[in-house]
């Protein structure tokens, strides 16, 4: 009778120690959720899934599971399927914790499992749309980051944002259940085409071309064709862009991380230069225009940092920006040359010093950021050290 109560006794043991296992390998993989029952499995030396331990503060009982995601149009909501994002620990932008995630469906699954508390920025990308950062709390707040447009500035100042809360994140009731994150969305990039650049003087158009015709209004230097005459000393241009496409959007702000160790954001920016073959100009008036570091000879270049242009789901956008000329000091009759240039893309400490930026190569974690062409083509050019090949381009005799 005692041997087999003691077998009976061994049996039950045997059992409980294999449930035990059973239970401890079931619950092992959520993670930090398992504290919630033995806090003493803990210790709070694992680091959680997606964080470290050392610099992470994990609740108690925090919650881990993949992330349900995908991303939208931002105009009509439409689910884009030819994206990638790029999930960072917010506190390591030198290496993403899920990079270029595929996003072909909607929503994806992540690969990765993320634990309740933790932050990460996820840049957003697509082959037709302007990128996108955002800024998620695991169980929290999902924001949107959108870079403030230095208008008014040079643009070579660190980079400032506003935070967009557009949802929270939540953890479905599936049998395995996941975070399902707010739609991701991106604006679409207006085509070449639909892009109307202007420059026109006090009585209409001096000179006007599409965003896909690139140097196509350049002026021969030699024919000094007079395209606008002057009635004063002082007067205003103004270059006007026009988009004919709804629902797009051309020289969105674009955060980029910098090429070295340990990565920092930066910031992209629609951009337009001007050029004078005259060094007689009374500059001051040209608020918010600011030279370049290096003006090549007889000549005054300047740029300005510009807010996007937006259309609508229902109206196209467009936008005026004012050039006030002052021409007191310059001999009257005088042929005087202007150029344009704009180009969307373009770094401030670049720009400032007399470069122009091509498409942003990725660095650190990012691993990408979808529509990265320049529009249009050609931006601020010199050969032989001179300005050529603008935009637009025209003379205007002064008075």
């Amino acid at each position: 009778m005692a041997s087999n109560m003691a077998k009976g006794a061994g049996i039950i043991i045997l059992l409980m120690l294999v449930y035990a296992a059973l239970f401890t390998s079931a619950l092992q993989p959520v993670g930090n959720k398992i504290c919630a029952i033995h806090p003493d499995w803990c210790g709070g030396t694992t680091p959680p899934p997606g964080g470290s331990s050392s610099t992470t503060s994990v609740m108690p009982g925090a919650r881990v599971a993949k992330m349900s995601l995908g991303i939208q149009d931002y105009f009509n909501g439409t689910s884009l399927t030819t994206g990638h994002v790029d999930v960072v620990p917010i506190n390591n932008l030198a290496q993403a914790y899920e990079s270029a995630l595929a996003i072909t469906t909607y929503p994806t699954t992540s690969g990765q499992r993320y634990t309740e508390g933790l932050q990460y920025y996820v840049n957003v990308y697509n082959p037709n749309s302007y990128p996108r950062v955002y800024r998620i709390t695991v169980g929290g707040a999902v924001e949107e980051m959108i870079p403030n447009v230095p208008v008014g500035t040079d643009g070579t100042g660190a980079p400032s944002f506003t935070f967009n809360t557009i949802g929270t994140m939540t953890l479905s009731t599936e049998a395995t259940p996941v975070w399902v994150v707010p739609a991701f969305r991106l604006k679409a990039v207006a085509s070449a085409a639909s892009i109307l650049l202007q420059l026109q003087g006090p009585s209409g158009n001096i000179r006007q071309v599409t965003a896909n015709g690139a140097g196509a209004n350049e002026v021969a230097a030699g024919s000094q064709t007079v395209n606008y005459t002057a009635g004063a000393k002082t007067f205003q241009l103004d270059f006007v862009i026009k988009l004919s496409q709804v629902s797009r959007s051309y020289g969105e702000p674009v955060v980029t991380l910098s090429s070295t160790a340990p990565y920092a954001f930066q910031v992209r920016y629609l951009v337009l230069w001007l050029d004078f073959n005259s060094t007689q100009l009374g500059t001051s008036s040209m608020a918010g225009f600011y030279p370049i570091t290096v003006q090549p000879t007889g000549h005054y270049v300047s740029y300005t940092v510009l807010n996007p242009v937006t259309s609508a789901q229902s109206t196209t956008g467009s936008t005026d920006i004012p050039i006030p000329i002052d021409t007191s000091s310059v001999t009257s009759s005088t042929k005087l040359m202007v150029r344009v240039w704009i180009g969307s893309y373009q770094y401030g400490v670049d720009v400032h010093n007399g470069s122009k930026d091509a498409a942003p190569t990725a660095y650190g974690a990012f691993s990408g950021y979808g529509s990265n062409s320049i529009i249009p083509a050609q931006q601020y050019t010199t050969s032989s050290n001179l300005p050529a090949s603008s935009e637009l381009s025209g003379y205007i005799t002064t008075y």
